[in-house]
This record gives C-alpha cells, structure tokens and sequence, in this order.
C-alpha cells in the first residue's frame, strides 16, 4: 500500500538591501519605520514531483518528475492508476507502482482541483474541473 504525495520543488534566494534613505542621509523614512529591504528571488522554474510514499515507514517507492508543480492533488483509484492534473492544462494517468504516465489528455487550461472517479450504469469515469487562473506561463517566469 501507497500514499501517493504530489510535491512542487525549486529554489528560491533571499537578497537583502540596505535602505539608503534614512533622515540622516536626507531622506524622509525615519528610523524606526526602517524597512530592510530585498525580496525572494525565483532563479529557476519549479517543478513537480508524484511520490509513491509507503505510509508507515515513510520510503519513497518510486518518483517521477512532472514539468510543473501540481497544484490538483492525485487521485489514486483501486485500479493501480494515479490521477492528476498539471498547471499547463494536461491531465495525466500514471502506473501506481511505477509512477510512469500512461495516458495524457491536454485540456486547454490549466488544473487546480482534485480529479474524482465516479461509475454510472457499471461504467467508470474520472472527471477533472479545468480552469485555473494560474496558468503554466506563471510558472515559467525567472528573476
């Protein structure tokens, strides 16, 4: 038995500038208002990972790289498939065991909702609500 974990990876720096306009250097910040300064930096694009985690001892069984972090959640049905859905709009099955993409389906939009499986009349379907706002561009930017 599996826990099945997507995870969103990439590095971030922190940059810290000293504020130059104190009233002692003529400006109108006083001291006491002093704001350090610098921001997080993005230097690469972050990406994801789907982790097949055995839930008692914590060991990673197997990994697979995503081109983006997800966002969705996985859904992981009785029939060794793992669901999921990515920021650029593609819905993707995966072994179970393996993690390995079986299928792929590009829906236009980007996904940020959890796919679910439903049966109607004995017959199976997974259905995903497509639609994000945060598209695959967002995750592309670099400082």
């Amino acid at each position: 038995m599996c826990s099945y974990v997507p995870t969103k990876q990439g590095c971030n720096l922190i940059e810290t500038v000293e504020q130059k306009d104190f009233i002692d250097q003529g400006g109108t910040v006083r001291p006491r208002d002093r704001f350090a300064g610098g921001a997080p930096k993005t230097t690469t694009r972050s990406f994801g990972q789907l982790k097949a985690m055995d839930p008692v001892t914590g060991d990673i069984k197997a990994t697979e790289k995503l081109g983006y972090p997800n966002w969705s959640g996985v859904l992981a049905t009785a029939g060794n498939l793992v669901f999921l859905g990515l920021p650029d709009g593609t819905f993707s099955a995966h072994d179970a065991k393996t993690l390995k993409e079986l299928w792929s389906f590009n829906t236009g939009t980007g996904i940020n909702a959890p796919p679910i499986t439903f049966s109607v009349n004995g017959k199976q379907f997974v259905a995903v609500l497509a639609g994000s706002r945060q598209t695959a561009k967002h995750h592309q930017h670099l400082a």
